[in-house]
């Protein structure tokens, strides 16, 4: 069994972030999401989330594709969770291309023989967190 694995904030959930997972899912059998934690999301971004931690690992369980949803390491780049969970294949976004850069300067990721992907983005011009944020702002009611 080809386990997948993918990081990802997954606030607002959207078809890009479908697309994304359905994508990453093409990789393996078994595809494992990790949610990024509210702390570390704060420290590098500077924004809150929309829903928690906790209501968007809720939200991405529910999608047909995903096997396993896990919350991010306490730490930035730990990585502690690719030596528990020891995925075959890592798929970033491409808007990931830090993380992906900080991912593989790693040394348990040096060790271990992962494959890596980069999924294209879905209709870049309408489907992303920060457009649909904005969007839901200019709205009135």
């Amino acid at each position: 069994m080809r386990k997948v694995l993918v990081f990802g904030t997954f606030d607002l959930l959207h078809p890009g972030h479908v697309y994304f997972l359905n994508r990453a899912k093409k990789y393996g059998d078994y595809l494992m999401v990790v949610i990024a934690r509210d702390h570390n999301l704060v420290k590098l971004n500077k924004k809150l989330t929309v829903f928690s931690e906790k209501e968007r690992s809720k939200i991405v369980s529910c999608l047909k594709m995903v096997d396993l949803v896990v919350l991010g390491d306490k730490g930035l780049s730990s990585y502690k969770i690719i030596e528990k969970y020891k995925p075959d294949v890592v798929c970033f976004g491409y808007d990931q291309m830090a993380l992906r850069n900080d991912f593989l300067a790693h040394d348990v990721c040096k060790k271990l023989s992962l494959k890596i992907h980069i999924i294209p983005p879905y209709k870049l011009s309408k489907y992303t967190s920060t457009k649909l944020k904005l969007g839901l702002a200019d709205k009135k009611l």
